[in-house]
């Protein structure tokens, strides 16, 4: 279920960076990859759980503009968001910024890379 929570946000990035989106820490040279990791603190219910994750998105790129403004896309989308995706088992209900683009290093191939990071509000449905 988490994979699944976490592939639905990198679909989601995806479309609005408008360059693939891989799944992992390291990015590609020009492009973008996101990791994520459960709350450790999960809210139960008698109906299932409020969950939360916390998805670190990390790009890099030659341009510098290019890859800020891929993960600002992101982070717009993403956060301003009203239809969210969801499945039987599970529903995502808000995601929220924790940490904004900011400028991790410069690799000596010259690409720019910067992080930021999002936490992701989900409920897990059924009975506990």
């Amino acid at each position: 279920m988490y994979n699944e929570v976490l592939q639905a946000v990198i679909d989601m990035a995806q479309a609005a960076a408008g360059i693939p989106v891989v799944l992992g820490s390291l990015p590609p040279d020009d492009g973008i990859a996101m990791t994520g990791n459960a709350s450790s603190f999960p809210i139960f219910l008698d109906i299932g759980s409020n969950e939360e994750m916390n998805v670190v998105c990390n790009g890099k790129n030659t341009q510098q503009q290019a890859v800020i403004s891929q993960l600002e896309a992101i982070h717009a989308a993403l956060t301003r968001r009203k239809d969210f995706p969801s499945t039987d088992t599970w529903q995502i209900y808000a995601i929220e910024t924790t940490a904004s683009p900011r400028l991790i290093g410069r690799e000596q191939n010259s690409q720019w890379l910067y992080g930021s990071s999002l936490r992701v509000k989900f409920n897990v449905k059924g009975i506990c």
